[in-house]
């Protein structure tokens, strides 16, 4: 009976020291949309594990703003490249994402998502700051 609370304890021990900080993440990364692309062409697996569930900072040029079905805001950034990473936006968001236009710089807070469908994904994103035509912030 003691060995098979000893062996039950350890992985229950091990997941709260890491639900309470024991395998700590960075806070906040800072990052631009090139970055997380390199990221993610290298492989799902090295673009997850540097952003997936991870609270990011991107900056960069806007692409193409957008509503999905649910009336959800998404936005791209201007990037040469046939993929391009998707930003989702809170709800709340509709009104600060509609006065984006494709050239503006902006800073985005959001959490990695994953990837889905080869795209990466990010959640729960919000404009920081004021965005300013011309790529110029």
């Amino acid at each position: 009976m003691k060995k098979l609370l000893a062996y039950t304890a350890i992985p229950v021990l091990a997941f709260l020291l890491t639900a309470c900080g024991g395998g700590k993440k960075p806070e906040t990364v800072k990052t631009t949309p090139e970055e997380i692309l390199k990221a993610y062409q290298a492989g799902t697996a090295a673009g997850d594990k540097k952003f997936k569930g991870i609270k990011v900072e991107v900056t960069g040029t806007v692409g193409e703003t957008d509503q999905d079905l649910n009336g959800v805001p998404f936005m791209t950034f201007a990037l040469d490249n046939e993929v391009l990473p998707v930003f989702n936006f809170k709800k709340e968001q509709v009104k600060a994402v509609a006065s984006l236009k494709a050239g503006d710089k902006v800073t985005l807070a959001c959490v990695g998502a994953g990837e889905l469908v080869r795209t990466p994904t990010f959640k729960d994103c919000e404009v920081m700051g004021g965005a300013s035509a011309g790529g110029k912030k």
